[in-house]
């Protein structure tokens, strides 16, 4: 069976994404299977969610703030339709 460990608590404001989801909290979970870590986080006022993958026995800080930069990013592309 995985771990899993659940994070949750403010996240800090990054740029005008965060201004979409009014609240600065997002839900961090990591997952361990095997040799890998995953890491996903989600918005809970958007309701959006993404996920990056490290391996196990890298920085578990790393991954939380890769799988934070990515949802800032999805945030971002989100909010501004015609950046794509």
């Amino acid at each position: 069976m995985p771990a899993r460990f659940l994070v949750a608590g403010p996240a800090e404001p990054k740029g005008p994404a965060r201004v979409m989801g009014k609240s600065n909290e997002i839900l961090i979970e990591f997952t361990q299977v095997g040799s890998y870590l995953k890491a996903t986080a989600i918005d809970p006022v958007t309701l959006t969610e993404v996920s990056s993958v490290g391996p196990a026995r890298g920085s578990q800080e790393m991954l939380k703030r890769t799988v934070l930069a990515k949802l800032d990013y999805v945030l971002k592309r989100k909010r501004s339709p015609q950046a794509r």
